[in-house]
């Protein structure tokens, strides 16, 4: 199944157990809670057990705490309502191997809705990158994830890392269904808007140094036809080229040799980028014993 999220929320609160002898997170649940020394007392517990302190990050509205063993590693947020979210890795349940606090500028309010937000890493060993969520922390101190995503191309993407001044938040959409060898990936900058959402913003000059840089890299044979072809063809669909210039531009850069997974992928192209349903195995009725 496809993660469409860099940390799908249901994932960001279904932790492991803290590590004992650390304090029942219930503990913490009660609101108009000192969530600043809550996180002190907190860090001063993990230390005291030889945890290692990681990055430690202060809001108007939460406070969050990272901290790792030599096998482990946690984040923990804090707001008014008292503990609020609690992240654990490695998960056995799940497929983080690492968990990081991860803030791309110094400001809370990422995307100037008036709302803080805290960013969280967690590493992906199967796709090997580590992906981030954002997590808004609103009024009454109840998080809510607003990671930008960009389901248009299908694929498997996440926010794998920000651009700054001004700040982007960098989706990268991989393709692993297309792979031939290597698997065909784009970046989609997403920018805040005016309402606080996140919104792709990939203009000509994107695209253009985009395109030239693949071109130069399959010129090298640093790029495979066939992932330059997907690519190309990714980067066209971004630019609001039809599903022919798509096309196009995947036949001409692949070139005359074929295969199956070429072919899968151009029938993924034609089809405007839509993954083949799942097949749901319907077995026959059990005939009636009566």
């Amino acid at each position: 199944m496809r993660r469409r999220s860099a940390l799908a929320f249901a994932l960001l609160a279904a932790c492991a157990p803290d590590p004992q002898p650390l304090s029942d997170p219930l503990d913490y649940l009660h609101v108009g809670a000192d969530f600043a020394a809550e996180a002190d007392a907190f860090a001063e517990q993990v230390r005291s057990e030889g945890w290692t302190l990681g990055r430690a990050q202060r809001g108007e509205t939460f406070a969050a705490l990272h901290a790792r063993d030599e096998e482990r590693a946690l984040v923990r947020v804090w707001s008014r309502r008292g503990l609020v979210l609690a992240i654990d890795a490695p998960s056995p349940e799940h497929w983080r191997r690492d968990v990081l606090l991860a803030p791309p500028i110094e400001a809370t309010d990422l995307d100037g809705d008036g709302h803080e937000e805290v960013v969280i890493g967690a590493t992906d060993d199967a796709m090997g990158r580590t992906c981030f969520a954002l997590v808004r922390i609103d009024e009454e101190g109840v998080p809510r994830e607003v990671t930008p995503v960009y389901e248009e191309l299908g694929g498997d993407g996440c926010v794998e890392g920000f651009e700054a001044e001004p700040l982007r938040a960098v989706v990268v959409v991989r393709f692993p269904e297309l792979a031939n060898r290597s698997v065909p990936q784009v970046a989609v900058p997403h920018a805040p808007s005016d309402e606080g959402e996140w919104v792709p913003l990939v203009g000509p000059d994107v695209i253009e140094r985009e395109r030239a840089r693949r071109q130069r890299a399959l010129a090298a044979d640093e790029l495979t036809p066939h992932r330059a072809a997907v690519e190309l063809a990714a980067l066209a669909h971004l630019a609001g080229e039809d599903t022919g210039a798509q096309l196009a531009v995947f036949d001409r850069t692949l070139g005359p040799e074929v295969d199956a997974i070429a072919s899968a992928a151009r029938a993924r192209i034609a089809e405007g980028w839509r993954e083949p349903e799942a097949e749901v195995d319907e077995a026959e009725p059990e005939p009636d014993a009566r």
